[in-house]
């Protein structure tokens, strides 16, 4: 008879604890269930609870769907935990934050494919830019006075007319490459525009610059790029800043997936 009282007892237990269900029917029972469920848990397990939970009833932004483009933000209401018990809850929440990574992941890279292929048509607007508005760079100055100018010309070999461009002018180390320093600088020429065939010249200072000159180990380099013609159009345009500093994190996050989107695209992968 004791062994049969002990089994109810403990068969009892049991089913008390497997009766704990998450109720979301007021605030005070939420937060009574909610609490019960952190009584279950211990270090590490509770504060990834409490994260996940927070990351659960948060809103978030769902996928663009192509057939309504507008933004679609999701949120998973308590009331969806409602009925639920205490482990199945902490599974709902887990996998919920599973899934935000996976939603994460896929627009990082669709974010990553778009500035690689910006990079690369900015590449490609550099190397025209080089070859069809070529930039020389010369010290100005004197034998007693130094470099006291930067000189600047631009051969206008292209078949537009130039009202605006922006000059790119870095300082490299010769035996590396290492960029040291970069700078620019826009030039306005609407009052005088830059036709094709003619030479552009003008000069600025800059002591950096200027001193550059003057180390047998550097190289002061420029190009032109965001140019703007006589009809209106911007031409051989680059990555902001802003987008490069993305660019350059994103493929820091995803170096594997990275490499197959450079295969995708036709590039080599070194």
């Amino acid at each position: 008879m004791k062994g049969h009282l002990l089994i109810f007892i403990a068969l009892t237990a049991l089913l008390t604890g497997c009766g704990e269900k998450f109720d979301a029917s007021t605030d005070n029972l939420i937060r009574a269930s909610y609490n019960g469920i952190l009584k279950t848990l211990d270090g590490e397990d509770k504060e990834q609870f409490v994260r996940q939970y927070q990351l659960y009833t948060a809103p978030y932004e769902l996928p663009i769907d192509p057939n309504d483009p507008g933004i679609d933000i999701a949120q998973n209401d308590i009331e969806s935990l409602h009925g639920l018990s205490y482990g199945q809850v902490i599974d709902r929440v887990a996998e919920h934050e599973e899934y935000l990574e996976t939603l994460q992941r896929d627009k990082d890279l669709k974010t990553l494919t778009e500035l690689h292929k910006l990079f690369l048509d900015s590449r490609a607007n550099i190397m025209q830019s080089m070859n069809e508005l070529p930039v020389t760079l010369e010290p100005m100055g004197g034998d007693y006075m130094g470099v006291v100018a930067v000189k600047v010309m631009v051969n206008n070999n292209a078949n537009f007319t130039i009202e605006q461009f922006v000059l790119n002018v870095s300082i490299t180390q010769r035996s590396t490459g290492e960029e040291l320093f970069a700078g620019t600088k826009t030039a306005d020429l609407s009052t005088d525009p830059l036709q094709p065939g003619y030479i552009y010249a003008t000069s600025f200072g800059d002591q950096q610059i200027q001193e550059a000159f003057l180390n047998k180990n550097l190289s002061v380099q420029g190009y032109i790029y965001d140019v703007t013609t006589s009809d209106g159009r911007r031409v051989l345009s680059v990555m902001q800043d802003a987008d490069y500093l993305q660019y350059s994190s994103l493929q820091e996050a995803y170096p594997e997936e990275f490499k197959d989107i450079q295969e995708d695209l036709g590039e080599p992968v070194i």
